[in-house]
């Protein structure tokens, strides 16, 4: 097993990953106390995974980052940049569903993203919030975590879901996907591991938009590069991978430069638009570091009328 910085791409979760395949990525500093390659932090030989079974077939994640600290929060990524989140404040080992007390407190959630930019299909209370009521909608929800291993670092457990979300931003058009037998078996870091030396800084509605965790991917021609709170709040900036120094109009389907808000680990992403702009300072392909500023007083969402304003954001950091 060898850590590597990669985006989780829902809302997005950037954190430190690790990897299920071979890579000679570097391990971070922050996490090398708890993960060494293919072994927990005791040395004990594991072999972390993360599968789940939708469309007819089976899901494997190559790469897996686990946080227990206090709540539990899980995020798989495979290949092609397909991710599933799940987030449990004040998680233990014991049976998750939306209709059990206390489990559906604020960032209590489980998501799938297809693809960069799209809209998640996240697990949803059948009794509360948008999707309450929907007769096209069945929570299956049901999330096990069998153990929780203080010794290995290992956290095993099960989980399946029915995901939905909106299709359309002037209906309410919903579509829905089953995932059934997932499992996985993951070693754990005891916090969210922040890389040495780069910075996120952002204003969110006039506040102050507080990291726990900072990352940059390279994939797919992009670079991506977010900054997540305690709580789960994330930003994320995209732009083309080649970019250089100058100023780019934000959009999304308009545009390769974007900024996305999520207010949870789990929420829905709020999308920038032409009202924002994306300045690059300094692109260094050669040691992969990239620094700039960005502004986006009107991010907004399908299925609802709030709109959220970025201001004052800022970032320097290396990618992978």
């Amino acid at each position: 097993m060898k850590s590597f910085k990669i985006l989780s791409i829902i809302a997005l979760f950037s954190i430190t990953f690790t990897s299920c395949t071979s890579s000679d990525e570097p391990i971070e500093a922050a996490a090398l106390s708890q993960l060494t390659s293919g072994s927990s932090s005791s040395g004990v030989t594991t072999a972390s995974f993360f599968k789940i079974d939708f469309d007819g077939s089976t899901w494997n994640a190559t790469s897996t980052q686990a946080i227990v600290n206090g709540g539990i929060y899980i995020t798989a990524l495979n290949s092609i940049g397909q991710t599933f989140q799940i987030s449990i404040p004040n998680g233990t080992v014991g049976i998750y569903k939306w209709n059990i007390p206390n489990t559906s407190v604020p960032g209590f959630g489980v998501a799938y993203n297809p693809y960069t930019g799209a809209n998640s299909y996240a697990s949803a209370s059948m009794t509360t919030g948008t999707y309450s009521g929907n007769p096209n909608y069945i929570d299956t929800l049901e999330i096990n975590i069998q153990s929780i291993n203080s010794t290995t670092h290992n956290i095993i457990g099960t989980i399946k879901f029915t995901g939905v979300r909106t299709i359309s931003s002037t209906s309410n058009a919903i579509e829905t996907k089953v995932f059934t037998n997932g499992s996985f078996n993951l070693i754990y870091l005891d916090n969210f591991p922040t890389p040495t030396g780069n910075n996120f800084f952002a204003k969110i509605n006039g506040v102050d938009f507080i990291t726990n965790s900072i990352s940059a991917t390279k994939f797919s021609g992009k670079i991506s590069i977010s900054g997540i709170s305690g709580s789960g709040e994330n930003i994320s900036v995209f732009c083309p991978d080649n970019v250089t120094a100058g100023t780019y109009t934000l959009g999304f389907s308009t545009s390769p430069y974007s900024v996305q808000y999520s207010p949870t680990f789990t929420s829905g992403g709020f999308i920038s638009d032409s009202s924002g702009t994306l300045t690059i300072i300094n692109h260094d392909t050669t040691n992969k570091r990239i620094s700039g500023t960005f502004i986006s007083p009107n991010l907004s969402a399908f299925g609802t009328t709030i709109t959220h304003n970025i201001t004052n954001g800022t970032f320097n950091i290396t990618y992978p």
